[in-house]
This record gives structure tokens, C-alpha cells and sequence, in this order.
């Protein structure tokens, strides 16, 4: 073998471990790039999963096709029931609110203030306004800041709440339009909700949306929200699971967190 040849396998030998050490270095920086990513999506998949449990409710319950209109019937699965906190009646329906030119599509919740507190956290520190000031019988409304801010609303002010639902006249029907006062704020901390938010007096929301007695369930605090889908899974007797329908954080959250998976994969 000539020096040629030897010098040719030697510089060869040397590319190769060149090119060798390069890939591992490059396939270790690939690896410590998708841990830190990783790492960073479980971190914010925590955060955000800590934020939706303080401010949803960790289960529901209601009446299938309202087969009963009295929301204390539908505590006797919660009563006195290991690892139940809390439960608050809630009516919920879609609508518009208008103010200064400004429309916005929510989902008004009608609550029993007293009640509702004791589900949910961010009652404790709003930025204005209580729960107790829905006074019923007034239509006071409660806006997420982001929502009040979309509107160009203030507290003390008035917005304009449409419902679906329209008033047959001899003219056709027409939109069924309705003030309510402005009368607090609230800030979560989630985006969604705080631009989407819009809380009334639960008995305002039954005369809006014309629903006599009925609700549309309770809202539960858990114990452990982690163990929500055992609990709920026993929740209701079985002989009755036919008239009664309960759900979990996991259930309602479900389209955001198989997003996070998949961005996960």
C-alpha cells in the first residue's frame, strides 16, 4: 500500500469521525431541544389545567330534557356525598350584547349568588362589584373584563342583551332586546372566559329566556378535581341515569387538552 493510499484512509477515517461526533452532537442537541419543549408544554398544560379548575366547575349534574324543574331535587346526589364541597343551581343560554356599537356573541349564566361562591374562586377578588349586587329582579349583569373592555362597558352602565328567542308581532318576529345594569367585574385570568363571560341573578335569566322554575343543573366543587371522572362515574344512581345527566372538567375541557396532547405527540 502506498503513502496515497494510507493518507487517503487516514483523512477518510478522520471525516468520519468528524461527521460521526457532529451527528451525535447534533442528534443530543435535537433530544435536549425536545425535552426543554416538552417540559415547557407540560408546564403550561399545569398552568393552564390549574387555571380552568378555578374557575369551572369541576363536575355538573342536571335533568334530562328538564324532566323536573327544582334544582334541590338534583342535591340529594351531591348531598352529604365524600368528596363534594359545594353545589350551585345555574341557568345557561346563548346571546348578544350590544353597547356602543360594539355586538358580542356570550353565554349568560344565571346564578344564585350566595351559591355560586362557594363553586368558584374568582368571586373573592373582583376587580368590581360582588356577586350579591345581581339583585333579582333588577337585571344587573356581571362582564369578564375583557368582555366589558370589548364593549366599551363600565360598571354603572348598560348593555343591551338579545336572546334568541324573538317576539312574535304583527310585523313578523323581531329580536327580543333587554337592559341590564353593569353592576361588576370579573377577571380569571383565562383568556376565553374573561372575554366571554356574563353572569345575571338566576331568576333574571329564567324571565329572559322565559324558563318558569327550570334550571339547567348544578355545578360541583370537588375535593379532588383529579379524581373527577371516578366520582362522577358513581355519581348517579344507575336506575335514574336515564333522567340524569352529569359531566367532569375533563368532559367540557376535553377539545383543549387533546390539543395540548397533540402538540405533546
Amino acid at each position: 500500500m502506498d503513502r496515497l493510499e494510507v493518507s487517503q484512509g487516514e483523512k477518510a477515517q478522520r471525516l468520519y469521525v468528524v461527521y460521526h461526533d457532529g451527528s451525535i452532537a447534533g442528534i443530543a442537541l435535537g433530544v435536549t431541544a425536545l425535552i426543554v419543549v416538552l417540559s415547557v408544554m407540560n408546564g403550561f398544560q399545569k398552568e393552564i389545567r390549574g387555571q380552568l379548575l378555578n374557575v369551572a366547575p369541576h363536575a355538573e349534574i342536571g335533568y334530562i330534557d328538564n324532566t323536573d324543574t327544582d334544582w334541590r331535587n338534583l342535591l340529594r346526589f351531591a348531598e352529604n356525598r365524600k368528596g363534594i364541597l359545594a353545589a350551585a343551581p345555574y341557568v345557561s343560554n346563548q346571546a348578544l350584547l350590544a353597547n356602543a356599537g360594539e355586538i358580542r356573541g356570550v353565554q349568560i349564566r344565571g346564578i344564585l349568588p350566595s351559591e355560586e361562591r362557594k363553586v368558584v374562586e374568582y368571586g373573592d377578588k373582583m376587580p368590581a362589584g360582588k356577586f350579591e349586587d345581581l339583585i333579582p329582579g333588577e337585571f344587573d349583569i356581571i362582564l369578564g373584563v375583557g368582555l366589558a373592555e370589548a364593549l366599551g362597558a363600565e360598571v354603572g352602565g348598560k348593555v343591551t342583551v338579545i336572546t334568541p328567542e324573538g317576539n312574535v308581532t304583527p310585523a313578523g318576529v323581531v329580536p327580543r332586546l333587554k337592559q341590564f345594569t353593569v353592576v361588576g367585574l370579573v377577571k380569571t385570568g383565562v383568556y376565553e372566559v374573561d372575554n366571554s363571560l356574563a353572569m345575571t341573578h338566576i331568576q333574571d335569566a329564567r324571565v329572559l329566556y322565559r324558563l318558569d322554575k327550570e334550571v339547567a343543573g348544578l355545578r360541583l366543587k370537588l375535593a379532588d378535581p383529579q379524581n373527577a371522572p371516578a366520582l362522577t362515574a358513581t355519581l348517579i344512581p344507575e336506575a335514574q341515569r336515564d333522567t340524569v345527566w352529569v359531566r367532569d372538567w375533563t368532559y367540557s375541557n376535553r377539545s383543549y387538552f387533546e390539543a395540548v396532547e397533540l402538540e405533546n405527540g
